[in-house]
């Protein structure tokens, strides 16, 4: 039976894509000189920020200064960023109807304690896995798995919503049903292996109590 519902926060929670990327190209472009043209730094849309760092910087001194610049203009764009309409009644939701709700994230935790408290979510979530808190991240299965063991369920007692492919593989690997967050995914012939895309927050709603009775059945 289905209990607890994990979430990505990148795409899935927060539109965050225009801070991220843009603010990345800006630190690349003040410490290193190069400016990725539209499109090559989507990969850095749902991996740890360190990952994004070593693709470009050649040695440990230029990533440390790379990591500041980005950190400095994300922390600039922060008003850009946004709850997914719909998010915050969608989890109150989830939380009447009895769901235990936990946070799988590429992001530090100091990163998601700012965001959390910024968007009023800080008691929401019974889990919030960051990169902090595993060796292994995302698209290996430790990040999910950790949050299942702190909330002592089973895989087949959770879903997990995201919008990237390395959701998808992490949830794939941990044996956890994967649904595509449709409202920030940009291409869904990615997802060979989700069991849903749902088009829109409340969807999901549909999609849970749909799947909880027909387990009940």
């Amino acid at each position: 039976m289905l209990t607890t519902i994990l979430f990505d926060v990148d795409g899935t929670l927060i539109d965050t894509e225009y801070a991220v990327v843009t603010s990345f190209r800006q630190a690349l472009h003040e410490v290193i000189g190069v400016d990725p043209p539209a499109g090559e730094l989507d990969f850095i849309l749902g991996i740890p920020g360190s990952a994004a760092v070593d693709r470009y910087a050649d040695s440990a001194a230029a990533a440390e200064r790379l990591d500041a610049s980005w950190a400095a203009h994300s922390a600039r764009l922060q008003r850009t960023q946004r709850l997914f309409d719909q998010i915050s009644t969608t989890l109150t939701a989830l939380r009447r109807d009895g769901f235990a709700l936990g946070i799988v994230t590429s992001r530090t935790d100091a990163e998601m304690t700012g965001d959390l408290r910024h968007f009023g979510l800080d008691d929401t979530f019974d889990v919030v896995v960051t990169s902090s808190d595993t060796i292994r991240h995302k698209p290996d299965p430790d990040p999910v798995l950790h949050a299942l063991h702190v909330v002592d369920v089973r895989p087949d007692q959770a879903l997990y919503v995201g919008d990237s492919v390395y959701d998808m593989q992490c949830a794939n690997a941990a044996g956890v049903e994967f649904v595509v967050a449709g409202w920030g995914a940009r291409d869904l012939t990615v997802f060979t292996r989700a069991a849903a895309v749902i088009a829109s927050p409340p969807d999901l709603i549909g999609f849970v109590e749909r799947h909880t009775s027909d387990a009940g059945s």
